[in-house]
């Protein structure tokens, strides 16, 4: 299963990338590598749902992923939130960025 992992931020996805070992540059943001058996491909998006969108797409035009996963999101704007808690989705929306163009 190929799948791809977003974070927004260095700090969010440099220790994925360093488990991943050996890795090469497949995307602007994007790199491939190993996790075990499976190919991961790790994309540091940047801040924004503009940003999340448009480099997430481009990254799945060139790496199809099986599955994406989002990582990071939201920790830092909940005090309560202990370090390295993990929480899911139970919910999807779609949220009309400032432009209202449309785009997550």
């Amino acid at each position: 299963m190929r799948t791809l992992v977003v974070g927004a931020m260095g700090v969010e996805t440099r220790p994925l990338l360093s488990r991943l070992g050996a890795t090469r540059r497949i995307a602007p943001h994007t790199r491939l590598g190993m996790l075990g058996r499976e190919e991961l491909a790790v994309l540091t998006c940047g801040v924004g749902p503009h940003k999340a969108h448009t480099r997430t797409m481009a990254a799945l035009a060139i790496f199809p992923a099986d599955r994406v996963v989002s990582i990071g999101t939201a920790g830092a704007l909940v005090d309560s939130l202990p370090r390295g808690a993990v929480r899911a989705a139970t919910a999807l929306f779609t949220k009309h960025d400032a432009d209202g163009n449309g785009m997550l």
